[in-house]
């Protein structure tokens, strides 16, 4: 029944959301506009401005499921983003390119760039402005929990902690837990009395 009245309120949001959308799709489905139309709701507050968000976002992302929450203050810069069943996401997030899967759940202040190439700076002949870059998906596994202020440019497996203020660089393994900068395993989940073979040669060293 919850889910039921959810998905009416959620198109009736729809509905309220549409000439935006239009917008977009008239102006040729540019990211740029994309971007644009969450600034002019990203800072409508509570659950009324959560709810126009994932209206919004059930118009133009890649998908975007009912039961998602996003917060006030956040941004999306790329209709490919994917939002799965009951993600939550929160304030003053900035998302770009990222396939987030089920039960995730993203801290206020992450940031998930579109990879780690976004900006190509190898030629000294021209400003990096001027030198594009190269855009890819970043994915976040099922029930995992990112941390405040992180940074995710690589993917990260399905039940992971990543610390708070991580910066992630590299893949990051199923059902670890993940700190620092750069980010490093730290230990598994699922076997929380063992440590990551680095530590234990270190110890050894």
């Amino acid at each position: 029944m919850k889910r039921f009245i959810r998905r009416a309120i959620i198109g009736t949001a729809q509905l309220l959301v549409l000439p935006l959308a239009l917008w977009w799709w008239i102006t040729g489905k540019k990211a740029q506009v994309f971007g644009s139309c969450f600034d002019l709701i990203a800072w409508l507050p509570g659950t009324t401005g959560s709810i126009l968000r994932v209206a919004l976002l059930k118009w133009m992302a890649r998908r975007c499921d009912e039961q998602v929450r996003v917060e006030m203050g956040t941004l999306f810069s790329d209709p490919r983003v994917s939002l799965g069943y009951h993600v939550y996401i929160g304030a003053y997030c900035i998302l770009g390119w990222a396939e987030i899967e089920d039960y995730v759940l993203i801290a206020s202040r992450v940031s998930i760039p579109s990879g780690q190439h976004v900006h190509h700076f190898d030629r000294t002949d021209i400003p990096i402005a001027l030198q594009g870059g190269t855009k890819t998906p970043v994915r976040i596994g099922r029930g995992s929990w990112i941390g405040e202020g992180a940074i995710i440019m690589a993917d990260v497996g399905e039940e992971c902690v990543i610390g708070a203020g991580a910066v992630v660089t590299k893949p990051i393994p199923p059902w670890s837990i993940a700190v620092g900068v750069p980010a490093r395993v730290i230990r598994s989940r699922k076997h929380s009395g063992e440590e990551t073979g680095c530590q234990t040669n270190e110890r050894k060293t």
